[in-house]
């Protein structure tokens, strides 16, 4: 009952920024500020995609081919909404 009062939902700390100096942004991955972490806490390289020499975004994509993939799927997934749509 104290954690609904304090809001959290689940069991989990909240995170706390120690790996960066921007202590007074939300908390994002590995201690970090989201800008930051995309900056410097991303080590591994794009192994999905031909940007081999570009940092993984997700996926195992760059972030470029992220993107455009999720993109294509949105837009993919909206047309045949519209279809459906159509067909009823």
């Amino acid at each position: 009952m104290a954690e609904l009062q304090l809001g959290r939902k689940s069991g989990r700390k909240p995170g706390v920024i120690t790996a960066c100096r921007h202590t007074h942004l939300k908390h994002f991955a590995k201690g970090m500020c989201n800008h930051c972490y995309h900056r410097y806490g991303r080590k591994s390289l794009a192994t999905e995609c031909k940007h081999s020499d570009r940092k993984m975004y997700s996926k195992g994509k760059c972030q470029n081919c992220y993107i455009n993939e999720y993109n294509k799927v949105k837009r993919q997934g909206k047309k045949q909404a519209q279809e459906d749509e159509l067909n009823r």
